[in-house]
């Protein structure tokens, strides 16, 4: 493979550039006060050429080698800019053993066109800054000795030979370009490897990992990655992309927030840990090893449910606690949005509200208020809805939290006519009277001194023959009104049970899992945990049987709490969560 193009004669040099006598005695030309260009230069086995600090030497050929180091040494201090527009800028080439570039200061590879940068096939030692631009290329064939700093915004081919070529670093490279690891070729990472966002790691050939890969753009491996290391994936990873087997093998930790895919190859975890965080993806063959080495690390988000009078005027507030629990450690977000149910924005029965909630490391609760607001109109029960989506290093577990508007106005008093009364705010007739109490109604008495039971209307008394349709209707209606408060009573019951239902059952086993898990780490006495586990799981059980208990048994829960830690059998700060999620359940509880 032609790496170059043809040389162009030059004269073999050594020395140091220090001044335009020195500089224009390289066949370059000086530019005050400190660069010297040149655009062919050749420097044999056993010479040395020297750029001070201070100095800086620009390499601009435009075919063929600006400069060949053939069996030399190029010491670096100050700064080399490559920027030829054709052919290879520096060429580290010779016998083997032979042609090292020592980098302590700055080398800035900008060639353009289809020219390459640094072609090297022997030795490059970097223990100060080698930055290659957009256009930039370096290919190596030999070996990079990194214990600097390497900024890649172009290409970096690690090109196999039949000798292998190597990329040895401790120090620190960022891709922000493309770096091709071919067949035979390895890079070995005891440093840190920053890949970037929009960037590129093709390895066909060997990556060891012994300290840090940190992958946020992709890393595509149809070969050999071995981490005893840490790698972050917030990115994409593809093992065995090209359809061609890849490996990866794990004895370190691999965290991923990103995407792995495992296309054609194997994924050998079994004596490493890999991290799943929430959000994440993994697609194809699962890893080997104990399924315990993948662990799945998430938090879980819900919402209870706010029942409240709304007021005569005004605005109430409904506080809706979002509450995350599991695995609270680093940041989760979440966003939520109110929605119309019965209640709706139209009628103005409430205020919109929408947003984004973060919980810091630790935190377990948020809020969100709604405004409802006040009014004298009479009308039945109402809800409004309170959404929860978008959870960013987390699982929603309840998305949803229901407020309920419980109707506290009453319809304005009747005046009924005589003969007449007010039953569920209508005025209907009076029900029959016995005013002297036989048994029998007034209209059926023959007269008002005389207690005999005769058909009035024919004894002369005066007293009109009775409407029987009237007394039939009339006794219908006193029907209808005790079927009418029967239905109002089963109404009752079915919002009791109701408010009941909304009653977030997961609340409940969250608290009993944070209970065992202070026992498991000796935070809190086995011994007096059975009491209030017990308490949790009889809430659970009167909760399924829609039994009212389930309110009182946490209730029972919060009260024994607060008595451990009155007993200094518990600490404020590890009983605090338990609590929070305790009295949110109890905020969901009916009146």
């Amino acid at each position: 493979m032609t790496l170059f193009g043809t040389m162009p004669e030059a004269s073999a040099v050594g020395g140091t550039i220090s001044d335009q006598t020195s500089c224009e005695g390289m066949g370059g030309s000086w530019t005050a006060p400190d660069t010297c260009t040149v655009t062919s230069l050749t420097i044999n086995s056993g010479q040395t050429l020297t750029i001070p600090n201070g100095i800086m030497l620009v390499i601009s050929n435009t075919g063929g080698a600006g400069i060949v180091n053939f069996g030399g040494t190029i010491d670096n201090s100050g700064t080399i800019t490559v920027s030829n527009s054709g052919g290879t800028g520096i060429v580290n080439s010779g016998t083997i053993g032979s042609s090292t570039i020592n980098n302590s200061g700055t080398i800035t590879v900008s060639n353009s066109g289809t020219s390459t940068g640094i072609s090297n096939s022997r030795v490059i030692s970097n223990s100060g800054t080698i930055t290659v631009s957009n256009n930039g290329t370096i290919i190596n064939t030999g070996t990079i000795n990194n214990s600097g700093t390497i900024d890649n915004n172009g290409t970096i081919n690690n090109f196999s030979t039949i000798d292998g070529s190597t990329i040895n670093n401790s120090g620190t490279i960022t891709n922000s370009g493309t770096i091709i690891n071919t067949s035979a070729s390895t890079i070995d990472n005891s440093g840190t490897i920053t890949n970037t966002d929009l960037s590129t790691i093709v390895n066909k050939g060997r990556i060891t990992n012994s300290d840090t890969i940190d992958n946020s753009g992709t890393i595509d491996t149809s070969d050999t990655i071995s981490n005893s290391g840490t790698i972050t994936n917030s990115g994409t990873i593809n093992n065995g992309f090209d359809n061609a087997f890849g490996v990866i093998s794990n004895s370190g930790t691999i965290t991923n927030l990103g995407t792995i895919n495992n296309i054609v190859g194997i994924i050998d975890n079994t004596s490493g840990t890999i991290i799943h965080q929430c959000g994440a993806v993994y697609s194809g063959t699962a890893p080997l090893g104990d399924p315990s080495n993948f662990i799945s690390v998430c938090s879980n988000i819900l919402i209870n449910d706010v029942t409240l009078a709304e007021g005569n005027s005004g605005t109430t507030s409904f506080d809706f606690i979002v509450i995350r629990s599991g695995d609270t450690t680093g940041t989760s977000t979440v966003n939520f949005a109110t929605a119309d149910g019965t209640a709706t924005l139209a009628d103005s029965d409430y205020d919109i509200n929408s947003g984004l909630l973060t919980f810091t490391d630790g935190q377990t609760t948020k809020t969100v208020s709604v405004l409802v607001n006040g009014d004298v109109v009479v009308e039945p029960n109402e809800q409004f809805l309170v959404d929860l989506s978008n959870c960013v290093g987390c699982i929603i577990t309840d998305p949803q939290g229901i407020g309920t508007i419980t109707n506290d106005d009453s319809p304005p008093s009747l005046s009924c006519g005589a003969g007449t009364v007010e039953v569920n705010s209508q005025c209907v007739a009076e029900p029959l009277s016995d005013s002297d109490g036989d048994g029998f109604p007034d209209i059926f008495d023959q007269c008002d001194s005389d207690p005999l039971k005769i058909i009035p209307g024919i004894n002369g008394c005066g007293t009109p023959e009775p409407d029987f349709d009237q007394i039939i209707s009339d006794l219908q209606n006193q029907v209808n009104d005790l079927t009418q408060q029967v239905d109002d009573l089963t109404s009752q019951i079915n919002d009791l049970i109701s408010q009941l239902d909304t009653i977030p059952s997961g609340i409940i086993s969250s608290l009993i899992a944070d209970v065992q898990s202070l026992v498991s780490d000796d935070t809190l006495d086995e011994k007096d945990s059975k009491k209030i586990i017990k308490e949790l799981e009889n809430s659970l059980k009167d909760l399924e049987k829609g039994n009212i208990k389930a309110c009182k048994d946490v209730s029972k829960f919060v009260k024994d709490i607060d008595q451990l830690i009155k007993k200094g059998k518990l600490s404020q700060a590890d009983a605090q969560p338990l609590l929070d999620e305790a009295n949110a359940l109890l905020g969901s509880c009916p009146a």
